[in-house]
């Protein structure tokens, strides 16, 4: 009677089964130790791509989670508008927060020398509070500027131009106390001061001014004076918040 060859288990080892070949008790299969070894070799790399998975899932989860953190912080921080008193609730968190200028968000309209000065801002997004700042002659816009309120890292600051140039200038926020907020850039002649004035709910200044005595540059006067009263080497504009009827 034929042996039948012995049945590979669990616990199969190579030298048995050499044995078995040595004693004619089996048929040598050259591909069994490699099939096995492949397999092997397939399971640890299915392990490892898992492994990988989990952590690339677990990983984008937690940056999720910080980034809807974030953002959620930034909104609740803003400032709050009552629709029907017209006044705004501001509550003070870091100096270093966009919601401090929030109130600025409107139309805003006041008299120069030039003709009817306008001012719109609105939020632009959680980092940004953009400005439009006009003259109209006779139904006419004889000029235009941009302003913005931008936080940029940790700092906030106000950047607008200076000249008929264009070039944005940024000044970084040094204090906001008793609604007055000081914006400064020591690294310029004039202005190295930018100073937004909350007068009262509906009534604002923007004043351009050195920490000391400057004279202003005739071409910088020029565009100034577009939109500012000059006078005592400071460049001061006065709005009023346009009621919504």
């Amino acid at each position: 009677t034929d042996i039948e060859p012995p049945v590979a288990s669990p616990e199969f080892k190579q030298d048995t089964y050499d044995q078995e070949i040595a004693f004619g008790r089996s048929q040598p299969t050259t591909t069994t130790a490699k099939d096995r070894r492949l397999e092997e070799q397939i399971e640890a790399t299915d392990l490892v791509k898992t492994r990988k998975k989990r952590y690339e899932s677990a990983a984008k989860q937690k940056a999720e989670i910080a980034a809807a953190s974030r953002v959620a912080t930034s909104k609740e921080a803003f400032t709050n508008i009552n629709a029907h008193s017209n006044s705004i609730e501001i509550d003070y968190p870091a100096q270093n927060n966009l919601s401090l200028f929030k109130w600025l968000i409107g139309q805003w309209h006041g008299t120069t020398n030039s003709g009817l000065s306008i001012e719109q801002w609105q939020l632009k997004n959680e980092f940004t509070i953009e400005g439009t700042g006009f003259i109209i002659v006779n139904g006419d816009t004889t000029f235009t500027e941009g302003m913005r309120i931008q936080k940029i890292d940790q700092d906030v600051y106000y950047i607008l131009t200076l000249d008929q140039s264009k070039k944005p200038v940024r000044f970084r926020l040094k204090s906001y106390q008793n609604q007055q907020a000081v914006f400064e850039n020591a690294d310029l002649t004039f202005p190295n001061q930018v100073i937004l004035q909350q007068n009262n709910l509906n009534n604002f200044s923007t004043i351009l001014q050195n920490s000391a005595p400057a004279q202003i540059q005739s071409d910088q006067q020029l565009y100034i004076q577009n939109r500012n009263l000059i006078q005592n080497e400071q460049a001061v504009r006065n709005l009023s918040r346009v009621k919504n009827k």
